[in-house]
C-alpha cells in the first residue's frame, strides 16, 4: 500500500512554483510604464532605483516641437490634486563647458505632470543652462503658452550630479515647486499659477538633454500622494 502511494506520487507532476513580477511589472508600479518615442534610450532597475539612459542625441520636450519632444519619460495616471516626489541624481559628461566657457547644452531629469507634449509642467535639475552651471528649472507648456523659470542663487545649491530630492504639488490651476537635500527639509523655489492641465493627466519622471553626449539619470523614493488637505 505504501509502496504503491509512494510510486503516484512520484509519478504526479509538481506545480511550478509562481514567478515573481518581471522587471517590467516592478518598473510600472514603482515608477511608471516607460515611454521612449525614438526607441533608444534604456529603462532599468537597480534595485528599487530607476535607471534612464539617454544616448548622444538631442532627447527633449519643448512644447510640442517635432524635433524635440522624444524625451524618455516613466508615467503612470493621475487625477485631482497631489504631491509628487523623488530622489535624483545625474551622472553627466565630463565636459560642457565650451571654449569661453559659456554653458549651451541642456541636460535635465526630474518630475512631469504629462497632459500631452503641448500640455505639461516639469520640475528639474539641470546643468548647461547658459551662464548657470547648475540650477533647478521649472517649466510649463499650456496651449502653446510656454514658461520657464531657471533658479541660481537658491538653485545653485542643487547640482545635479549629487542626491537631491524635488517636491511638485498641484491644487487645480496652481503648481507649486520645493527641493530639499534630505528628503525632510522643503525648501520652497516657486510656484506656476493659471496651468490650465488636459483632464486626463499623467504623472512620473523624465530625462532630457540637447547636446551631443548621453547621460544618465537614476531615479529613487518616488511617490505620488493625493492631497486631502483644504486648499490653500
Amino acid at each position: 500500500m505504501l509502496a504503491t502511494l509512494a510510486a503516484i506520487l512520484a509519478l504526479t507532476p509538481v506545480p511550478p512554483i509562481p514567478n515573481g513580477p518581471t522587471e517590467a511589472e516592478r518598473m510600472e508600479r514603482l515608477f511608471g510604464k516607460p515611454v521612449d518615442p525614438d526607441g533608444d534610450c534604456t529603462f532599468r532597475l537597480d534595485g528599487n532605483k530607476l535607471v534612464i539612459t539617454v544616448p548622444d542625441k538631442p532627447h527633449a520636450l519643448e512644447d510640442g516641437k517635432p524635433t524635440y519632444s522624444n524625451a524618455p519619460r516613466v508615467l503612470r495616471d493621475a487625477g485631482g490634486n497631489f504631491r509628487a516626489q523623488v530622489k535624483v541624481v545625474c551622472r553627466l559628461p565630463p565636459d560642457l563647458t565650451p571654449k569661453g566657457g559659456v554653458r549651451v547644452d541642456y541636460y535635465a531629469a526630474g518630475l512631469i505632470v504629462n497632459g500631452s507634449d503641448t500640455n505639461f509642467v516639469a520640475w528639474e535639475t539641470t546643468r548647461g543652462v547658459a551662464g548657470r552651471p547648475r540650477a533647478l528649472a521649472a517649466r510649463s507648456a499650456v496651449d502653446r503658452d510656454t514658461n520657464e523659470q531657471v533658479l541660481g542663487g537658491r538653485g545653485t545649491l542643487y547640482s545635479p550630479t549629487k542626491p537631491h530630492w524635488l517636491l511638485l504639488t498641484r491644487r487645480d490651476e496652481l503648481v507649486e515647486y520645493e527641493a530639499s537635500k534630505d528628503g525632510k527639509t522643503w525648501e520652497p523655489i516657486c510656484s506656476q499659477k493659471r496651468i490650465r492641465f488636459l483632464p486626463t493627466l499623467k504623472v512620473g519622471l523624465l530625462a532630457e538633454h540637447n547636446g551631443k553626449k548621453g547621460f544618465t539619470a537614476t531615479f529613487e523614493d518616488f511617490t505620488v500622494e493625493p492631497l486631502t488637505e483644504p486648499k490653500k
